[in-house]
């Protein structure tokens, strides 16, 4: 399903239309419906760490580039700008 199609079947659901539709297709598709209460707690508290560790990771990612920029890295390599060089 494309992104366009995707974004005016979510908007439609959410605005009026049926909001469960999604779930039910979820189920449909095999997942459960009534997980088990542990396995949402255990599955929340990964969702968060794993929201930490990105959070973290790009903050040390914008460091990294932040000190290359600083030390004009990207001169060597003959690039005209840090960001030409990102890209």
């Amino acid at each position: 399903m494309g992104y366009a199609v995707a974004t005016e079947r979510v908007g439609r659901e959410c605005s009026g239309g049926e909001p469960w539709g999604l779930l039910r297709e979820a189920e449909d598709a095999g997942y459960e419906a009534d997980p088990i209460p542990d396995e949402v707690e255990e599955l929340g508290d990964a969702i968060v760490m794993m929201a930490a560790h990105i959070h973290a990771g790009t903050q040390r990612f914008l460091e990294m580039i932040a000190r290359f920029h600083g030390l004009e890295g990207w001169v060597a390599g003959g690039y005209q700008s840090c960001a030409h060089w990102l890209a």
